[in-house]
């Protein structure tokens, strides 16, 4: 049980940080030394595309754990990231339906 705890927390933890990761290098293409810059749009539409970019890097690597753990017959654990990748995925449609 509580090995399964520290799973979840791991995987979550390591999405967290892709989404703090993301940010420094969505800065990084800013320049902001021009003198006539204005695009505000520009840079959240980066960010979202650096987030979004992390996060499906994420989902395919946590995919792929979940095939090999079935593999090695951990199904609990193949479980879990079965479903903290559905809800996720369920977080991310229920976000970009938003108005």
């Amino acid at each position: 049980m509580k090995s399964n705890i520290i799973h979840i927390v791991v995987r979550i933890v390591i999405l967290i940080l892709s989404w703090i990761l993301a940010l420094p290098m969505a800065y990084s293409y800013l320049d902001y030394t021009a003198p006539d810059r204005r695009c505000g749009t520009g840079d959240s539409a980066l960010i979202i595309f650096l987030i979004t970019l992390f996060s499906f890097l994420w989902f395919i690597a946590m995919i792929i754990e979940a095939i090999i753990l079935n593999k090695k017959k951990k199904i609990v654990k193949r479980n879990i990231n079965l479903i903290i990748i559905g809800c996720l995925a369920i977080l991310f449609l229920i976000c970009t339906l938003l108005p």
